[in-house]
């Protein structure tokens, strides 16, 4: 039986493989920050928030249809996996995944990939921080379909969630997975040749309006300390920070100092 991956050691893996992606960035000049929670990790705790057990980055449309175009790992254990180069893909975002390892995200129809990390890109839209923020919640809106589909029920989940969420999946069940998934991408890049006030991070709106910043927030970046390593984030961290969370050097209380994933990884 293959050896089952603790969450301690499952970081050691993410951090590996996010070296890689630092020199290879870096290689072929392309930006990438360290996003969401992985940032308020580098700015609070200088590393992995504690009861954390992923790293996110992020990257402009530019970059990022670069990194998807160029990313390779000549050893063939480092992989990419997005909607471009996977159709079956459940997300419309992209994963660099450790090919060594095996990970059950428990979404229904999924794919097996192995221990992570997740490529967000940020899209031009407008000038207009209202029309942005509309534009940006539109394709929210196709993102909450995605996201319902990819909720699998649960024996661990309360009868009544359940019960909602088998509402929720009949209400979604005439859009396919697939249609909704190229309907963002299709939006949220429309304007990827733009130079607009405003940049959104379209494809995943888990905090709306919250993740419609500044472009020029992202101009610049600087080195920051994560797990005795550097990796790059925004010089304009403290803006992006309080523009998704609010009080993000505030600790949260103890009942929300929880994981949201429920990630099993095991070696091949």
């Amino acid at each position: 039986m293959s050896r089952v991956i603790e969450i301690e050691e499952q970081k050691k893996i993410m951090l590996a493989m996010m070296d890689y992606i630092d020199t290879f960035c870096k290689k072929n000049h392309i930006r990438y920050f360290l996003y969401g929670g992985s940032l308020i990790g580098a700015i609070r705790h200088q590393g992995f928030i504690p009861w954390d057990d992923d790293i996110d980055i992020c990257m402009m449309r530019k970059d990022y249809d670069l990194f998807l175009s160029m990313f390779e790992d000549q050893s063939g254990r480092y992989c990419l996996i997005s909607p471009a180069n996977n159709p079956a893909f459940y997300l419309p975002t992209a994963k660099v995944y450790d090919s060594a390892t095996v990970l059950n995200e428990r979404v229904p129809g999924g794919i097996d990939i192995g221990v992570f990390i997740d490529v967000f890109p940020l899209d031009y839209y407008s000038d207009d921080y209202t029309q942005t923020c509309k534009y940006g919640n539109k394709i929210g809106r196709y993102r909450k379909i995605v996201d319902i589909k990819n909720i699998a029920i649960s024996k661990r989940r309360k009868m009544n969630r359940n019960a909602a969420l088998l509402c929720l999946k009949a209400l979604v069940w005439p859009i396919p997975k697939r249609f909704a998934i190229k309907r963002i991408l299709n939006l949220s890049s429309k304007y990827k040749q733009g130079d607009t006030k405003y940049v959104g991070q379209f494809t995943k709106m888990i905090y709306s309006s919250n993740e419609i910043f500044e472009s020029e927030w992202f101009n610049e970046s600087i080195d920051a300390s994560f797990e005795n390593r550097i990796y790059c984030i925004p010089k304009e961290y403290d803006k992006v920070l309080k523009n998704i969370y609010g009080d993000y050097l505030k600790m949260p209380p103890k009942d929300k100092q929880v994981t949201h994933h429920s990630n099993y990884a095991w070696w091949k």
